[in-house]
């Protein structure tokens, strides 16, 4: 019967469709889940047991750089789209979580976007990815005091104060070859210490998801974050 030709050819055609769907929108959905999740996580409020928990729920691994324990630990979970086929996503990209703990307390949070899939070919390794990270923590200029602290002791004299403002952001690095960008990496650092850091993460974690599935993705950290910094005059 002809009806029954149709349906058996129609079958296999929405299985294909099914299929092609799935590989295409999993990676983004799992992105956007792994992201939405971090929220659960308060720093400095939630516990080491907090983030352990977690960690299990998404499936995050333990760092490999120092054994976890409630003094110090690190959860990481990555996504990718390596599963859609190469002609067709270029480089790919891949869509990282982490999460850090010290002394029982949550310390740290945080997302990673760039562009690549899988084991860093030897020139991504040296130049690094294009990429953006988007963290949380309580101080962002931490770094910065000690280095200042070092040098009035080193030097003996007093050295002006460091503003510290809601968000620290720029660009890292803009690596260039042949006059052109051939990476980038664009870095924002939200503190915790001040009321608008629900709102900033909210608005520094608006990525540009269309890297997951739109024909040969995207090429630079500018492409995953819109919002990012415009580039320095002259990068290259």
């Amino acid at each position: 019967m002809p009806s029954k030709r149709i349906f058996l050819w129609l079958v296999p055609l929405l299985i294909v469709v099914l299929i092609t769907s799935a590989t295409f929108l999993y990676p983004f959905l799992r992105a956007r889940y792994l992201l939405s999740q971090l929220e659960e996580l308060q720093i400095n409020h939630s516990t080491f047991e907090d983030a352990q928990k977690l960690a299990k729920k998404i499936g995050a691994q333990e760092g490999s750089f120092t054994k976890c324990t409630r003094a110090e630990c690190e959860w990481y979970k990555i996504t990718d789209n390596a599963l859609v086929p190469q002609w067709y996503r270029g480089k790919g990209v891949s869509f990282a979580v982490v999460i850090t703990a010290k002394d029982s307390l949550v310390t740290s949070k945080g997302v990673e976007y760039s562009v690549g899939v899988g084991t860093p070919t030897v020139g991504e390794a040296f130049i690094g990815r294009p990429r953006v990270y988007v963290s949380q923590t309580e101080n962002c200029f931490k770094w910065d005091e000690e280095k200042q602290r070092k040098l009035q002791e080193k030097f003996r004299e007093k050295f002006p104060d460091i503003v510290e403002t809601p968000v620290r952001k720029g660009w890292q690095k803009i690596w260039c070859k042949d006059e052109k960008i051939a990476s980038d990496a664009f870095a924002v650092c939200i503190s915790t210490r001040y009321k608008s850091t629900p709102e900033d993460w909210k608005k520094y974690t608006a990525f540009n998801y269309s890297c997951f599935w739109k024909y040969k993705g995207c090429s630079y950290g500018k492409d995953l974050l819109t919002i990012a910094d415009p580039y320095p005059p002259r990068p290259c």
